[in-house]
């Protein structure tokens, strides 16, 4: 025996239908990263200064404490600002800093 059905044409409004992929356009933003040697062995004051000098968006960790030269190495890194603009600004509150490797990347965001 043979059974036949018939689908409703009519929409259940609990179905959704799927709606194509739609790739979301992101935004390139450069970062400047670097690690930065400075006396001492307290960072608290050096963090507060680039803070105020690079902004908000500026990222600071200490990766390096080293008691036998009483120095402590920060790597920092900072957005939206270009290399040349970055290192002038620490240079000029930094007289006794080392400044390491700088480099900058792109993200997409």
């Amino acid at each position: 025996m043979l059974q036949a059905s018939v689908a409703s044409p009519v929409r259940s409004s609990s179905l959704s239908v799927a709606k194509p992929y739609v790739r979301a356009t992101r935004k390139l933003h450069t970062v400047v990263a670097f690690d930065l040697i400075l006396p001492g062995l307290d960072s608290s004051g050096p963090r507060r200064v680039l803070q105020k000098a690079l902004g908000d968006e500026a990222r600071m960790q200490v990766v390096a404490t080293d008691r036998r030269h009483e120095c402590v190495t920060l790597h920092v890194e900072v957005p939206s600002r270009s290399l040349s603009d970055v290192i002038g600004v620490v240079t000029s509150r930094f007289e006794q800093a080392t400044l390491g490797h700088a480099t900058t990347f792109t993200l997409r965001r």
